[in-house]
């Protein structure tokens, strides 16, 4: 029996394509660029603990907050520069 907030519950491609809203494909794709959820090789399938792919996905969210800051900070001493007081 499954439950659902068990995160150490192990997940195929397509729950893991499922869960993060991409194709199966685009999940293939990031891994093989070493971008992709942590998953290890069980006979011919990938598997996935949802564990790994929860926190795979937060870090997705803070480095894009930290690309976002980045940008931020970057626009406002632009506009500073150019000021004079």
């Amino acid at each position: 029996m499954k439950r659902a907030d068990n995160d150490d519950e192990f997940l195929l491609l397509g729950e893991v394509a499922e869960l993060t809203r991409q194709s199966p494909d685009t999940i293939r794709w990031l891994r093989h660029q070493g971008k992709g959820p942590p998953c290890v090789k069980v006979g011919r399938r990938l598997v996935f603990r949802r564990s790994g792919v929860l926190a795979w996905i937060s870090q997705l969210e803070q480095e894009q907050a930290g690309a976002k800051g980045q940008a931020r900070d970057l626009s406002l001493a632009g506009r500073q520069k150019g000021r004079t007081t």
